[in-house]
């Protein structure tokens, strides 16, 4: 009989540990999970908790513990905001997001002053969260989808607004980096438009920079190819 209370616990660790992943994805059935977790091993046992019902006590304490123990750490990486914002510069929207357009999970917009150049070009910037859990102790990030649809949509329409104003796609040797998904550079006479599709910290990110071309050269290579 006495190994019915370890094996109780142990029961209850499990289920805990897969309550911590569903309330990430959806709380009610997390929750659920929760309950699940103190219910499920003592009606499996219910013979011996009937016959030993002060034995409830040490399971409860347990059981209560092992769930807290393995609640995942709070996230200390870049959040979305704050990924997104190395890429723009940007806190928040001040100002038209063109090309870009639609709706995002963030948005963020503003006129940028480009050093040495001296010249400021407009930057905006959309982004959506990744579908992701963190798993229970070690707060290891699993991704389980990426928006790639939305971003992929919104860059492809920002290189067509950008067309339909008359720019015209331009050869560009901004070199490789891991992050950027795919790129353009659009002009028309001495004003540049750049869009990229990005991966940023929990997601994925379209951003703009239009003005003068020298500018948005040195703003492509000091923001959006450093980070």
């Amino acid at each position: 009989m006495g190994w019915k209370l370890p094996l109780s616990v142990l029961m209850s660790a499990v289920i805990s540990f897969f309550a911590w992943i569903a309330v990430q994805l959806n709380r009610p059935l997390g929750l659920a999970t929760f309950v699940l977790a103190f219910l499920l091993p003592v009606v499996t046992f219910r013979r011996y908790y009937s016959r030993k019902p002060r034995m409830l006590v040490p399971f409860g304490i347990l059981a209560i513990l092992i769930a807290i123990l393995l609640a995942p750490p709070r996230a200390t990486s870049l959040n979305l905001v704050s990924g997104l914002h190395l890429e723009t510069g940007c806190w928040g929207v001040e100002g038209s997001l063109w090309p870009l357009n639609g709706s995002a999970d963030v948005s963020q917009s503003c006129s940028y002053l480009v050093e040495p150049a001296g010249k400021v070009v407009h930057v905006s910037g959309m982004a959506w969260k990744n579908l992701e859990v963190r798993m229970p102790v070690t707060s290891y990030p699993i991704i389980l989808r990426r928006p790639a649809e939305n971003a992929d949509g919104a860059y492809l329409n920002g290189v067509q607004n950008a067309l339909e104003n008359g720019y015209m796609e331009a050869p560009s040797d901004f070199g490789s980096r891991e992050s950027v998904v795919r790129e353009a550079l659009m002009r028309k006479g001495n004003h540049c438009v750049y869009i990229a599709e990005v991966r940023i910290a929990g997601g994925l990110a379209v951003v703009s920079a239009r003005g003068d071309c020298r500018a948005v050269d040195e703003f492509v290579q000091s923001r959006v190819r450093r980070f």
